[in-house]
């Protein structure tokens, strides 16, 4: 006998039709749970950036600021290896008139 389906509930059961007309039963289960855990990996996403009449000058340093970054990231215990590198550029930086390169801008992302 077929319950309609404003008498389906929780943890009733309902008949219908299955496989050559025998009926296919069904069970209905609801719960809810709650699930706490330490974390065990972050990941943050950090930028530096150095400005400088040369390249290579630029290049030092965003890299001196990747450097005491890195420095910072060990002393709170976090091994330095789990740091990698994503990007490394140098761009261009412009006068106002956009006619001549008044710096060069190096971006490291670690």
């Amino acid at each position: 006998d077929r319950l309609s389906p404003r008498r389906r509930g929780i943890g009733q059961h309902a008949c219908v039709p299955g496989i050559q007309g025998e009926p296919q039963r069904t069970i209905v289960v609801a719960g809810q749970g709650d699930v706490r855990a330490v974390p065990d990996q972050c990941s943050i996403h950090v930028s530096f950036q150095g400005m400088h009449k040369s390249v290579a000058g630029a290049i030092a340093g965003a890299s001196s600021l990747a450097d005491a970054a890195a420095i910072a990231v060990q002393e709170s215990g976090i091994d330095v290896s789990d740091v990698r590198t994503q990007n490394v550029h140098v761009q261009d930086s412009t006068g106002r008139e956009h006619q001549w390169v008044t710096a060069h801008v190096a971006m490291y992302t670690p």
